[in-house]
Order: C-alpha cells, then structure tokens, then sequence
C-alpha cells in the first residue's frame, strides 16, 4: 500500500529481489538512500540492517529470493525501534518439498503487521 514503511529488519541468509511494480525508499545500514521502480534489483546481505524499504506514493509488488541452506527457513526479524511500534509480518507458507526458493513470494508491504 502506498506510504506503508516496511520498518528496520535484517534477514538470516541474502536476500536478492527485484521491483515489479511500484516503487520504494531503500537504504542498507547508513548508506544513501535509494528509489528503486519496477525493473530494478536489489541485495540485502544476510545480517546487515535493511533500514528502508518503504513504499513512496504508489502501491509496490516485488520478488525477493532467499538463499539459504535446504532445511532453512525465510526468517526476517525487526530492530528493536521496529518491534515497539508493533509492526511485524507473518511467515509465509514454503513450497512443496520444503525448499524454502524452489518460487519466490510475491509480497504487498501491506501484508506487513
């Protein structure tokens, strides 16, 4: 949804995505802040601070492709400022098999808290 902030998070393994439609406000640790629009690609290393991913004034759809070791699971967990405003996300059910990137998870930020 437009104008929603994803909130601070680090991830358990990298993460690889890409915008498919919309656009966001992104931005690693203290690193400049970025747009990225429909077409464009970003990394989240695994453990580093993701302090943006917030919508701008449109909605935004995007991929995002964990790599992680078979029997692992997607994890996102939120810094502490993130947990005290109450905003969280839900797991998403793992494909068959239980491969945890056998298909990437289309993901709205409104699905977020």
């Amino acid at each position: 949804m437009a104008g929603t902030t994803g909130g601070a998070h680090v991830h358990n393994g990298p993460v690889f995505g890409s915008i498919e439609k919309g656009s966001v406000t992104f931005q690693l640790g203290t690193e400049a802040e970025v747009t990225l629009r429909a077409g464009d690609v970003f990394y989240e290393p695994a453990g580093v601070v993701v302090s943006k991913f917030d919508t701008t004034t449109e909605d935004v759809v995007f991929l995002g492709y964990f790599l992680l070791r078979e029997g692992s699971a997607p994890e996102i967990e939120f810094t502490a400022h993130a947990q005290a405003s109450g905003i969280g996300i839900r797991p998403r059910p793992r494909g068959a098999g239980g491969r945890a990137c056998e298909r990437p998870a289309r993901v709205h930020l409104a699905d977020l808290g």
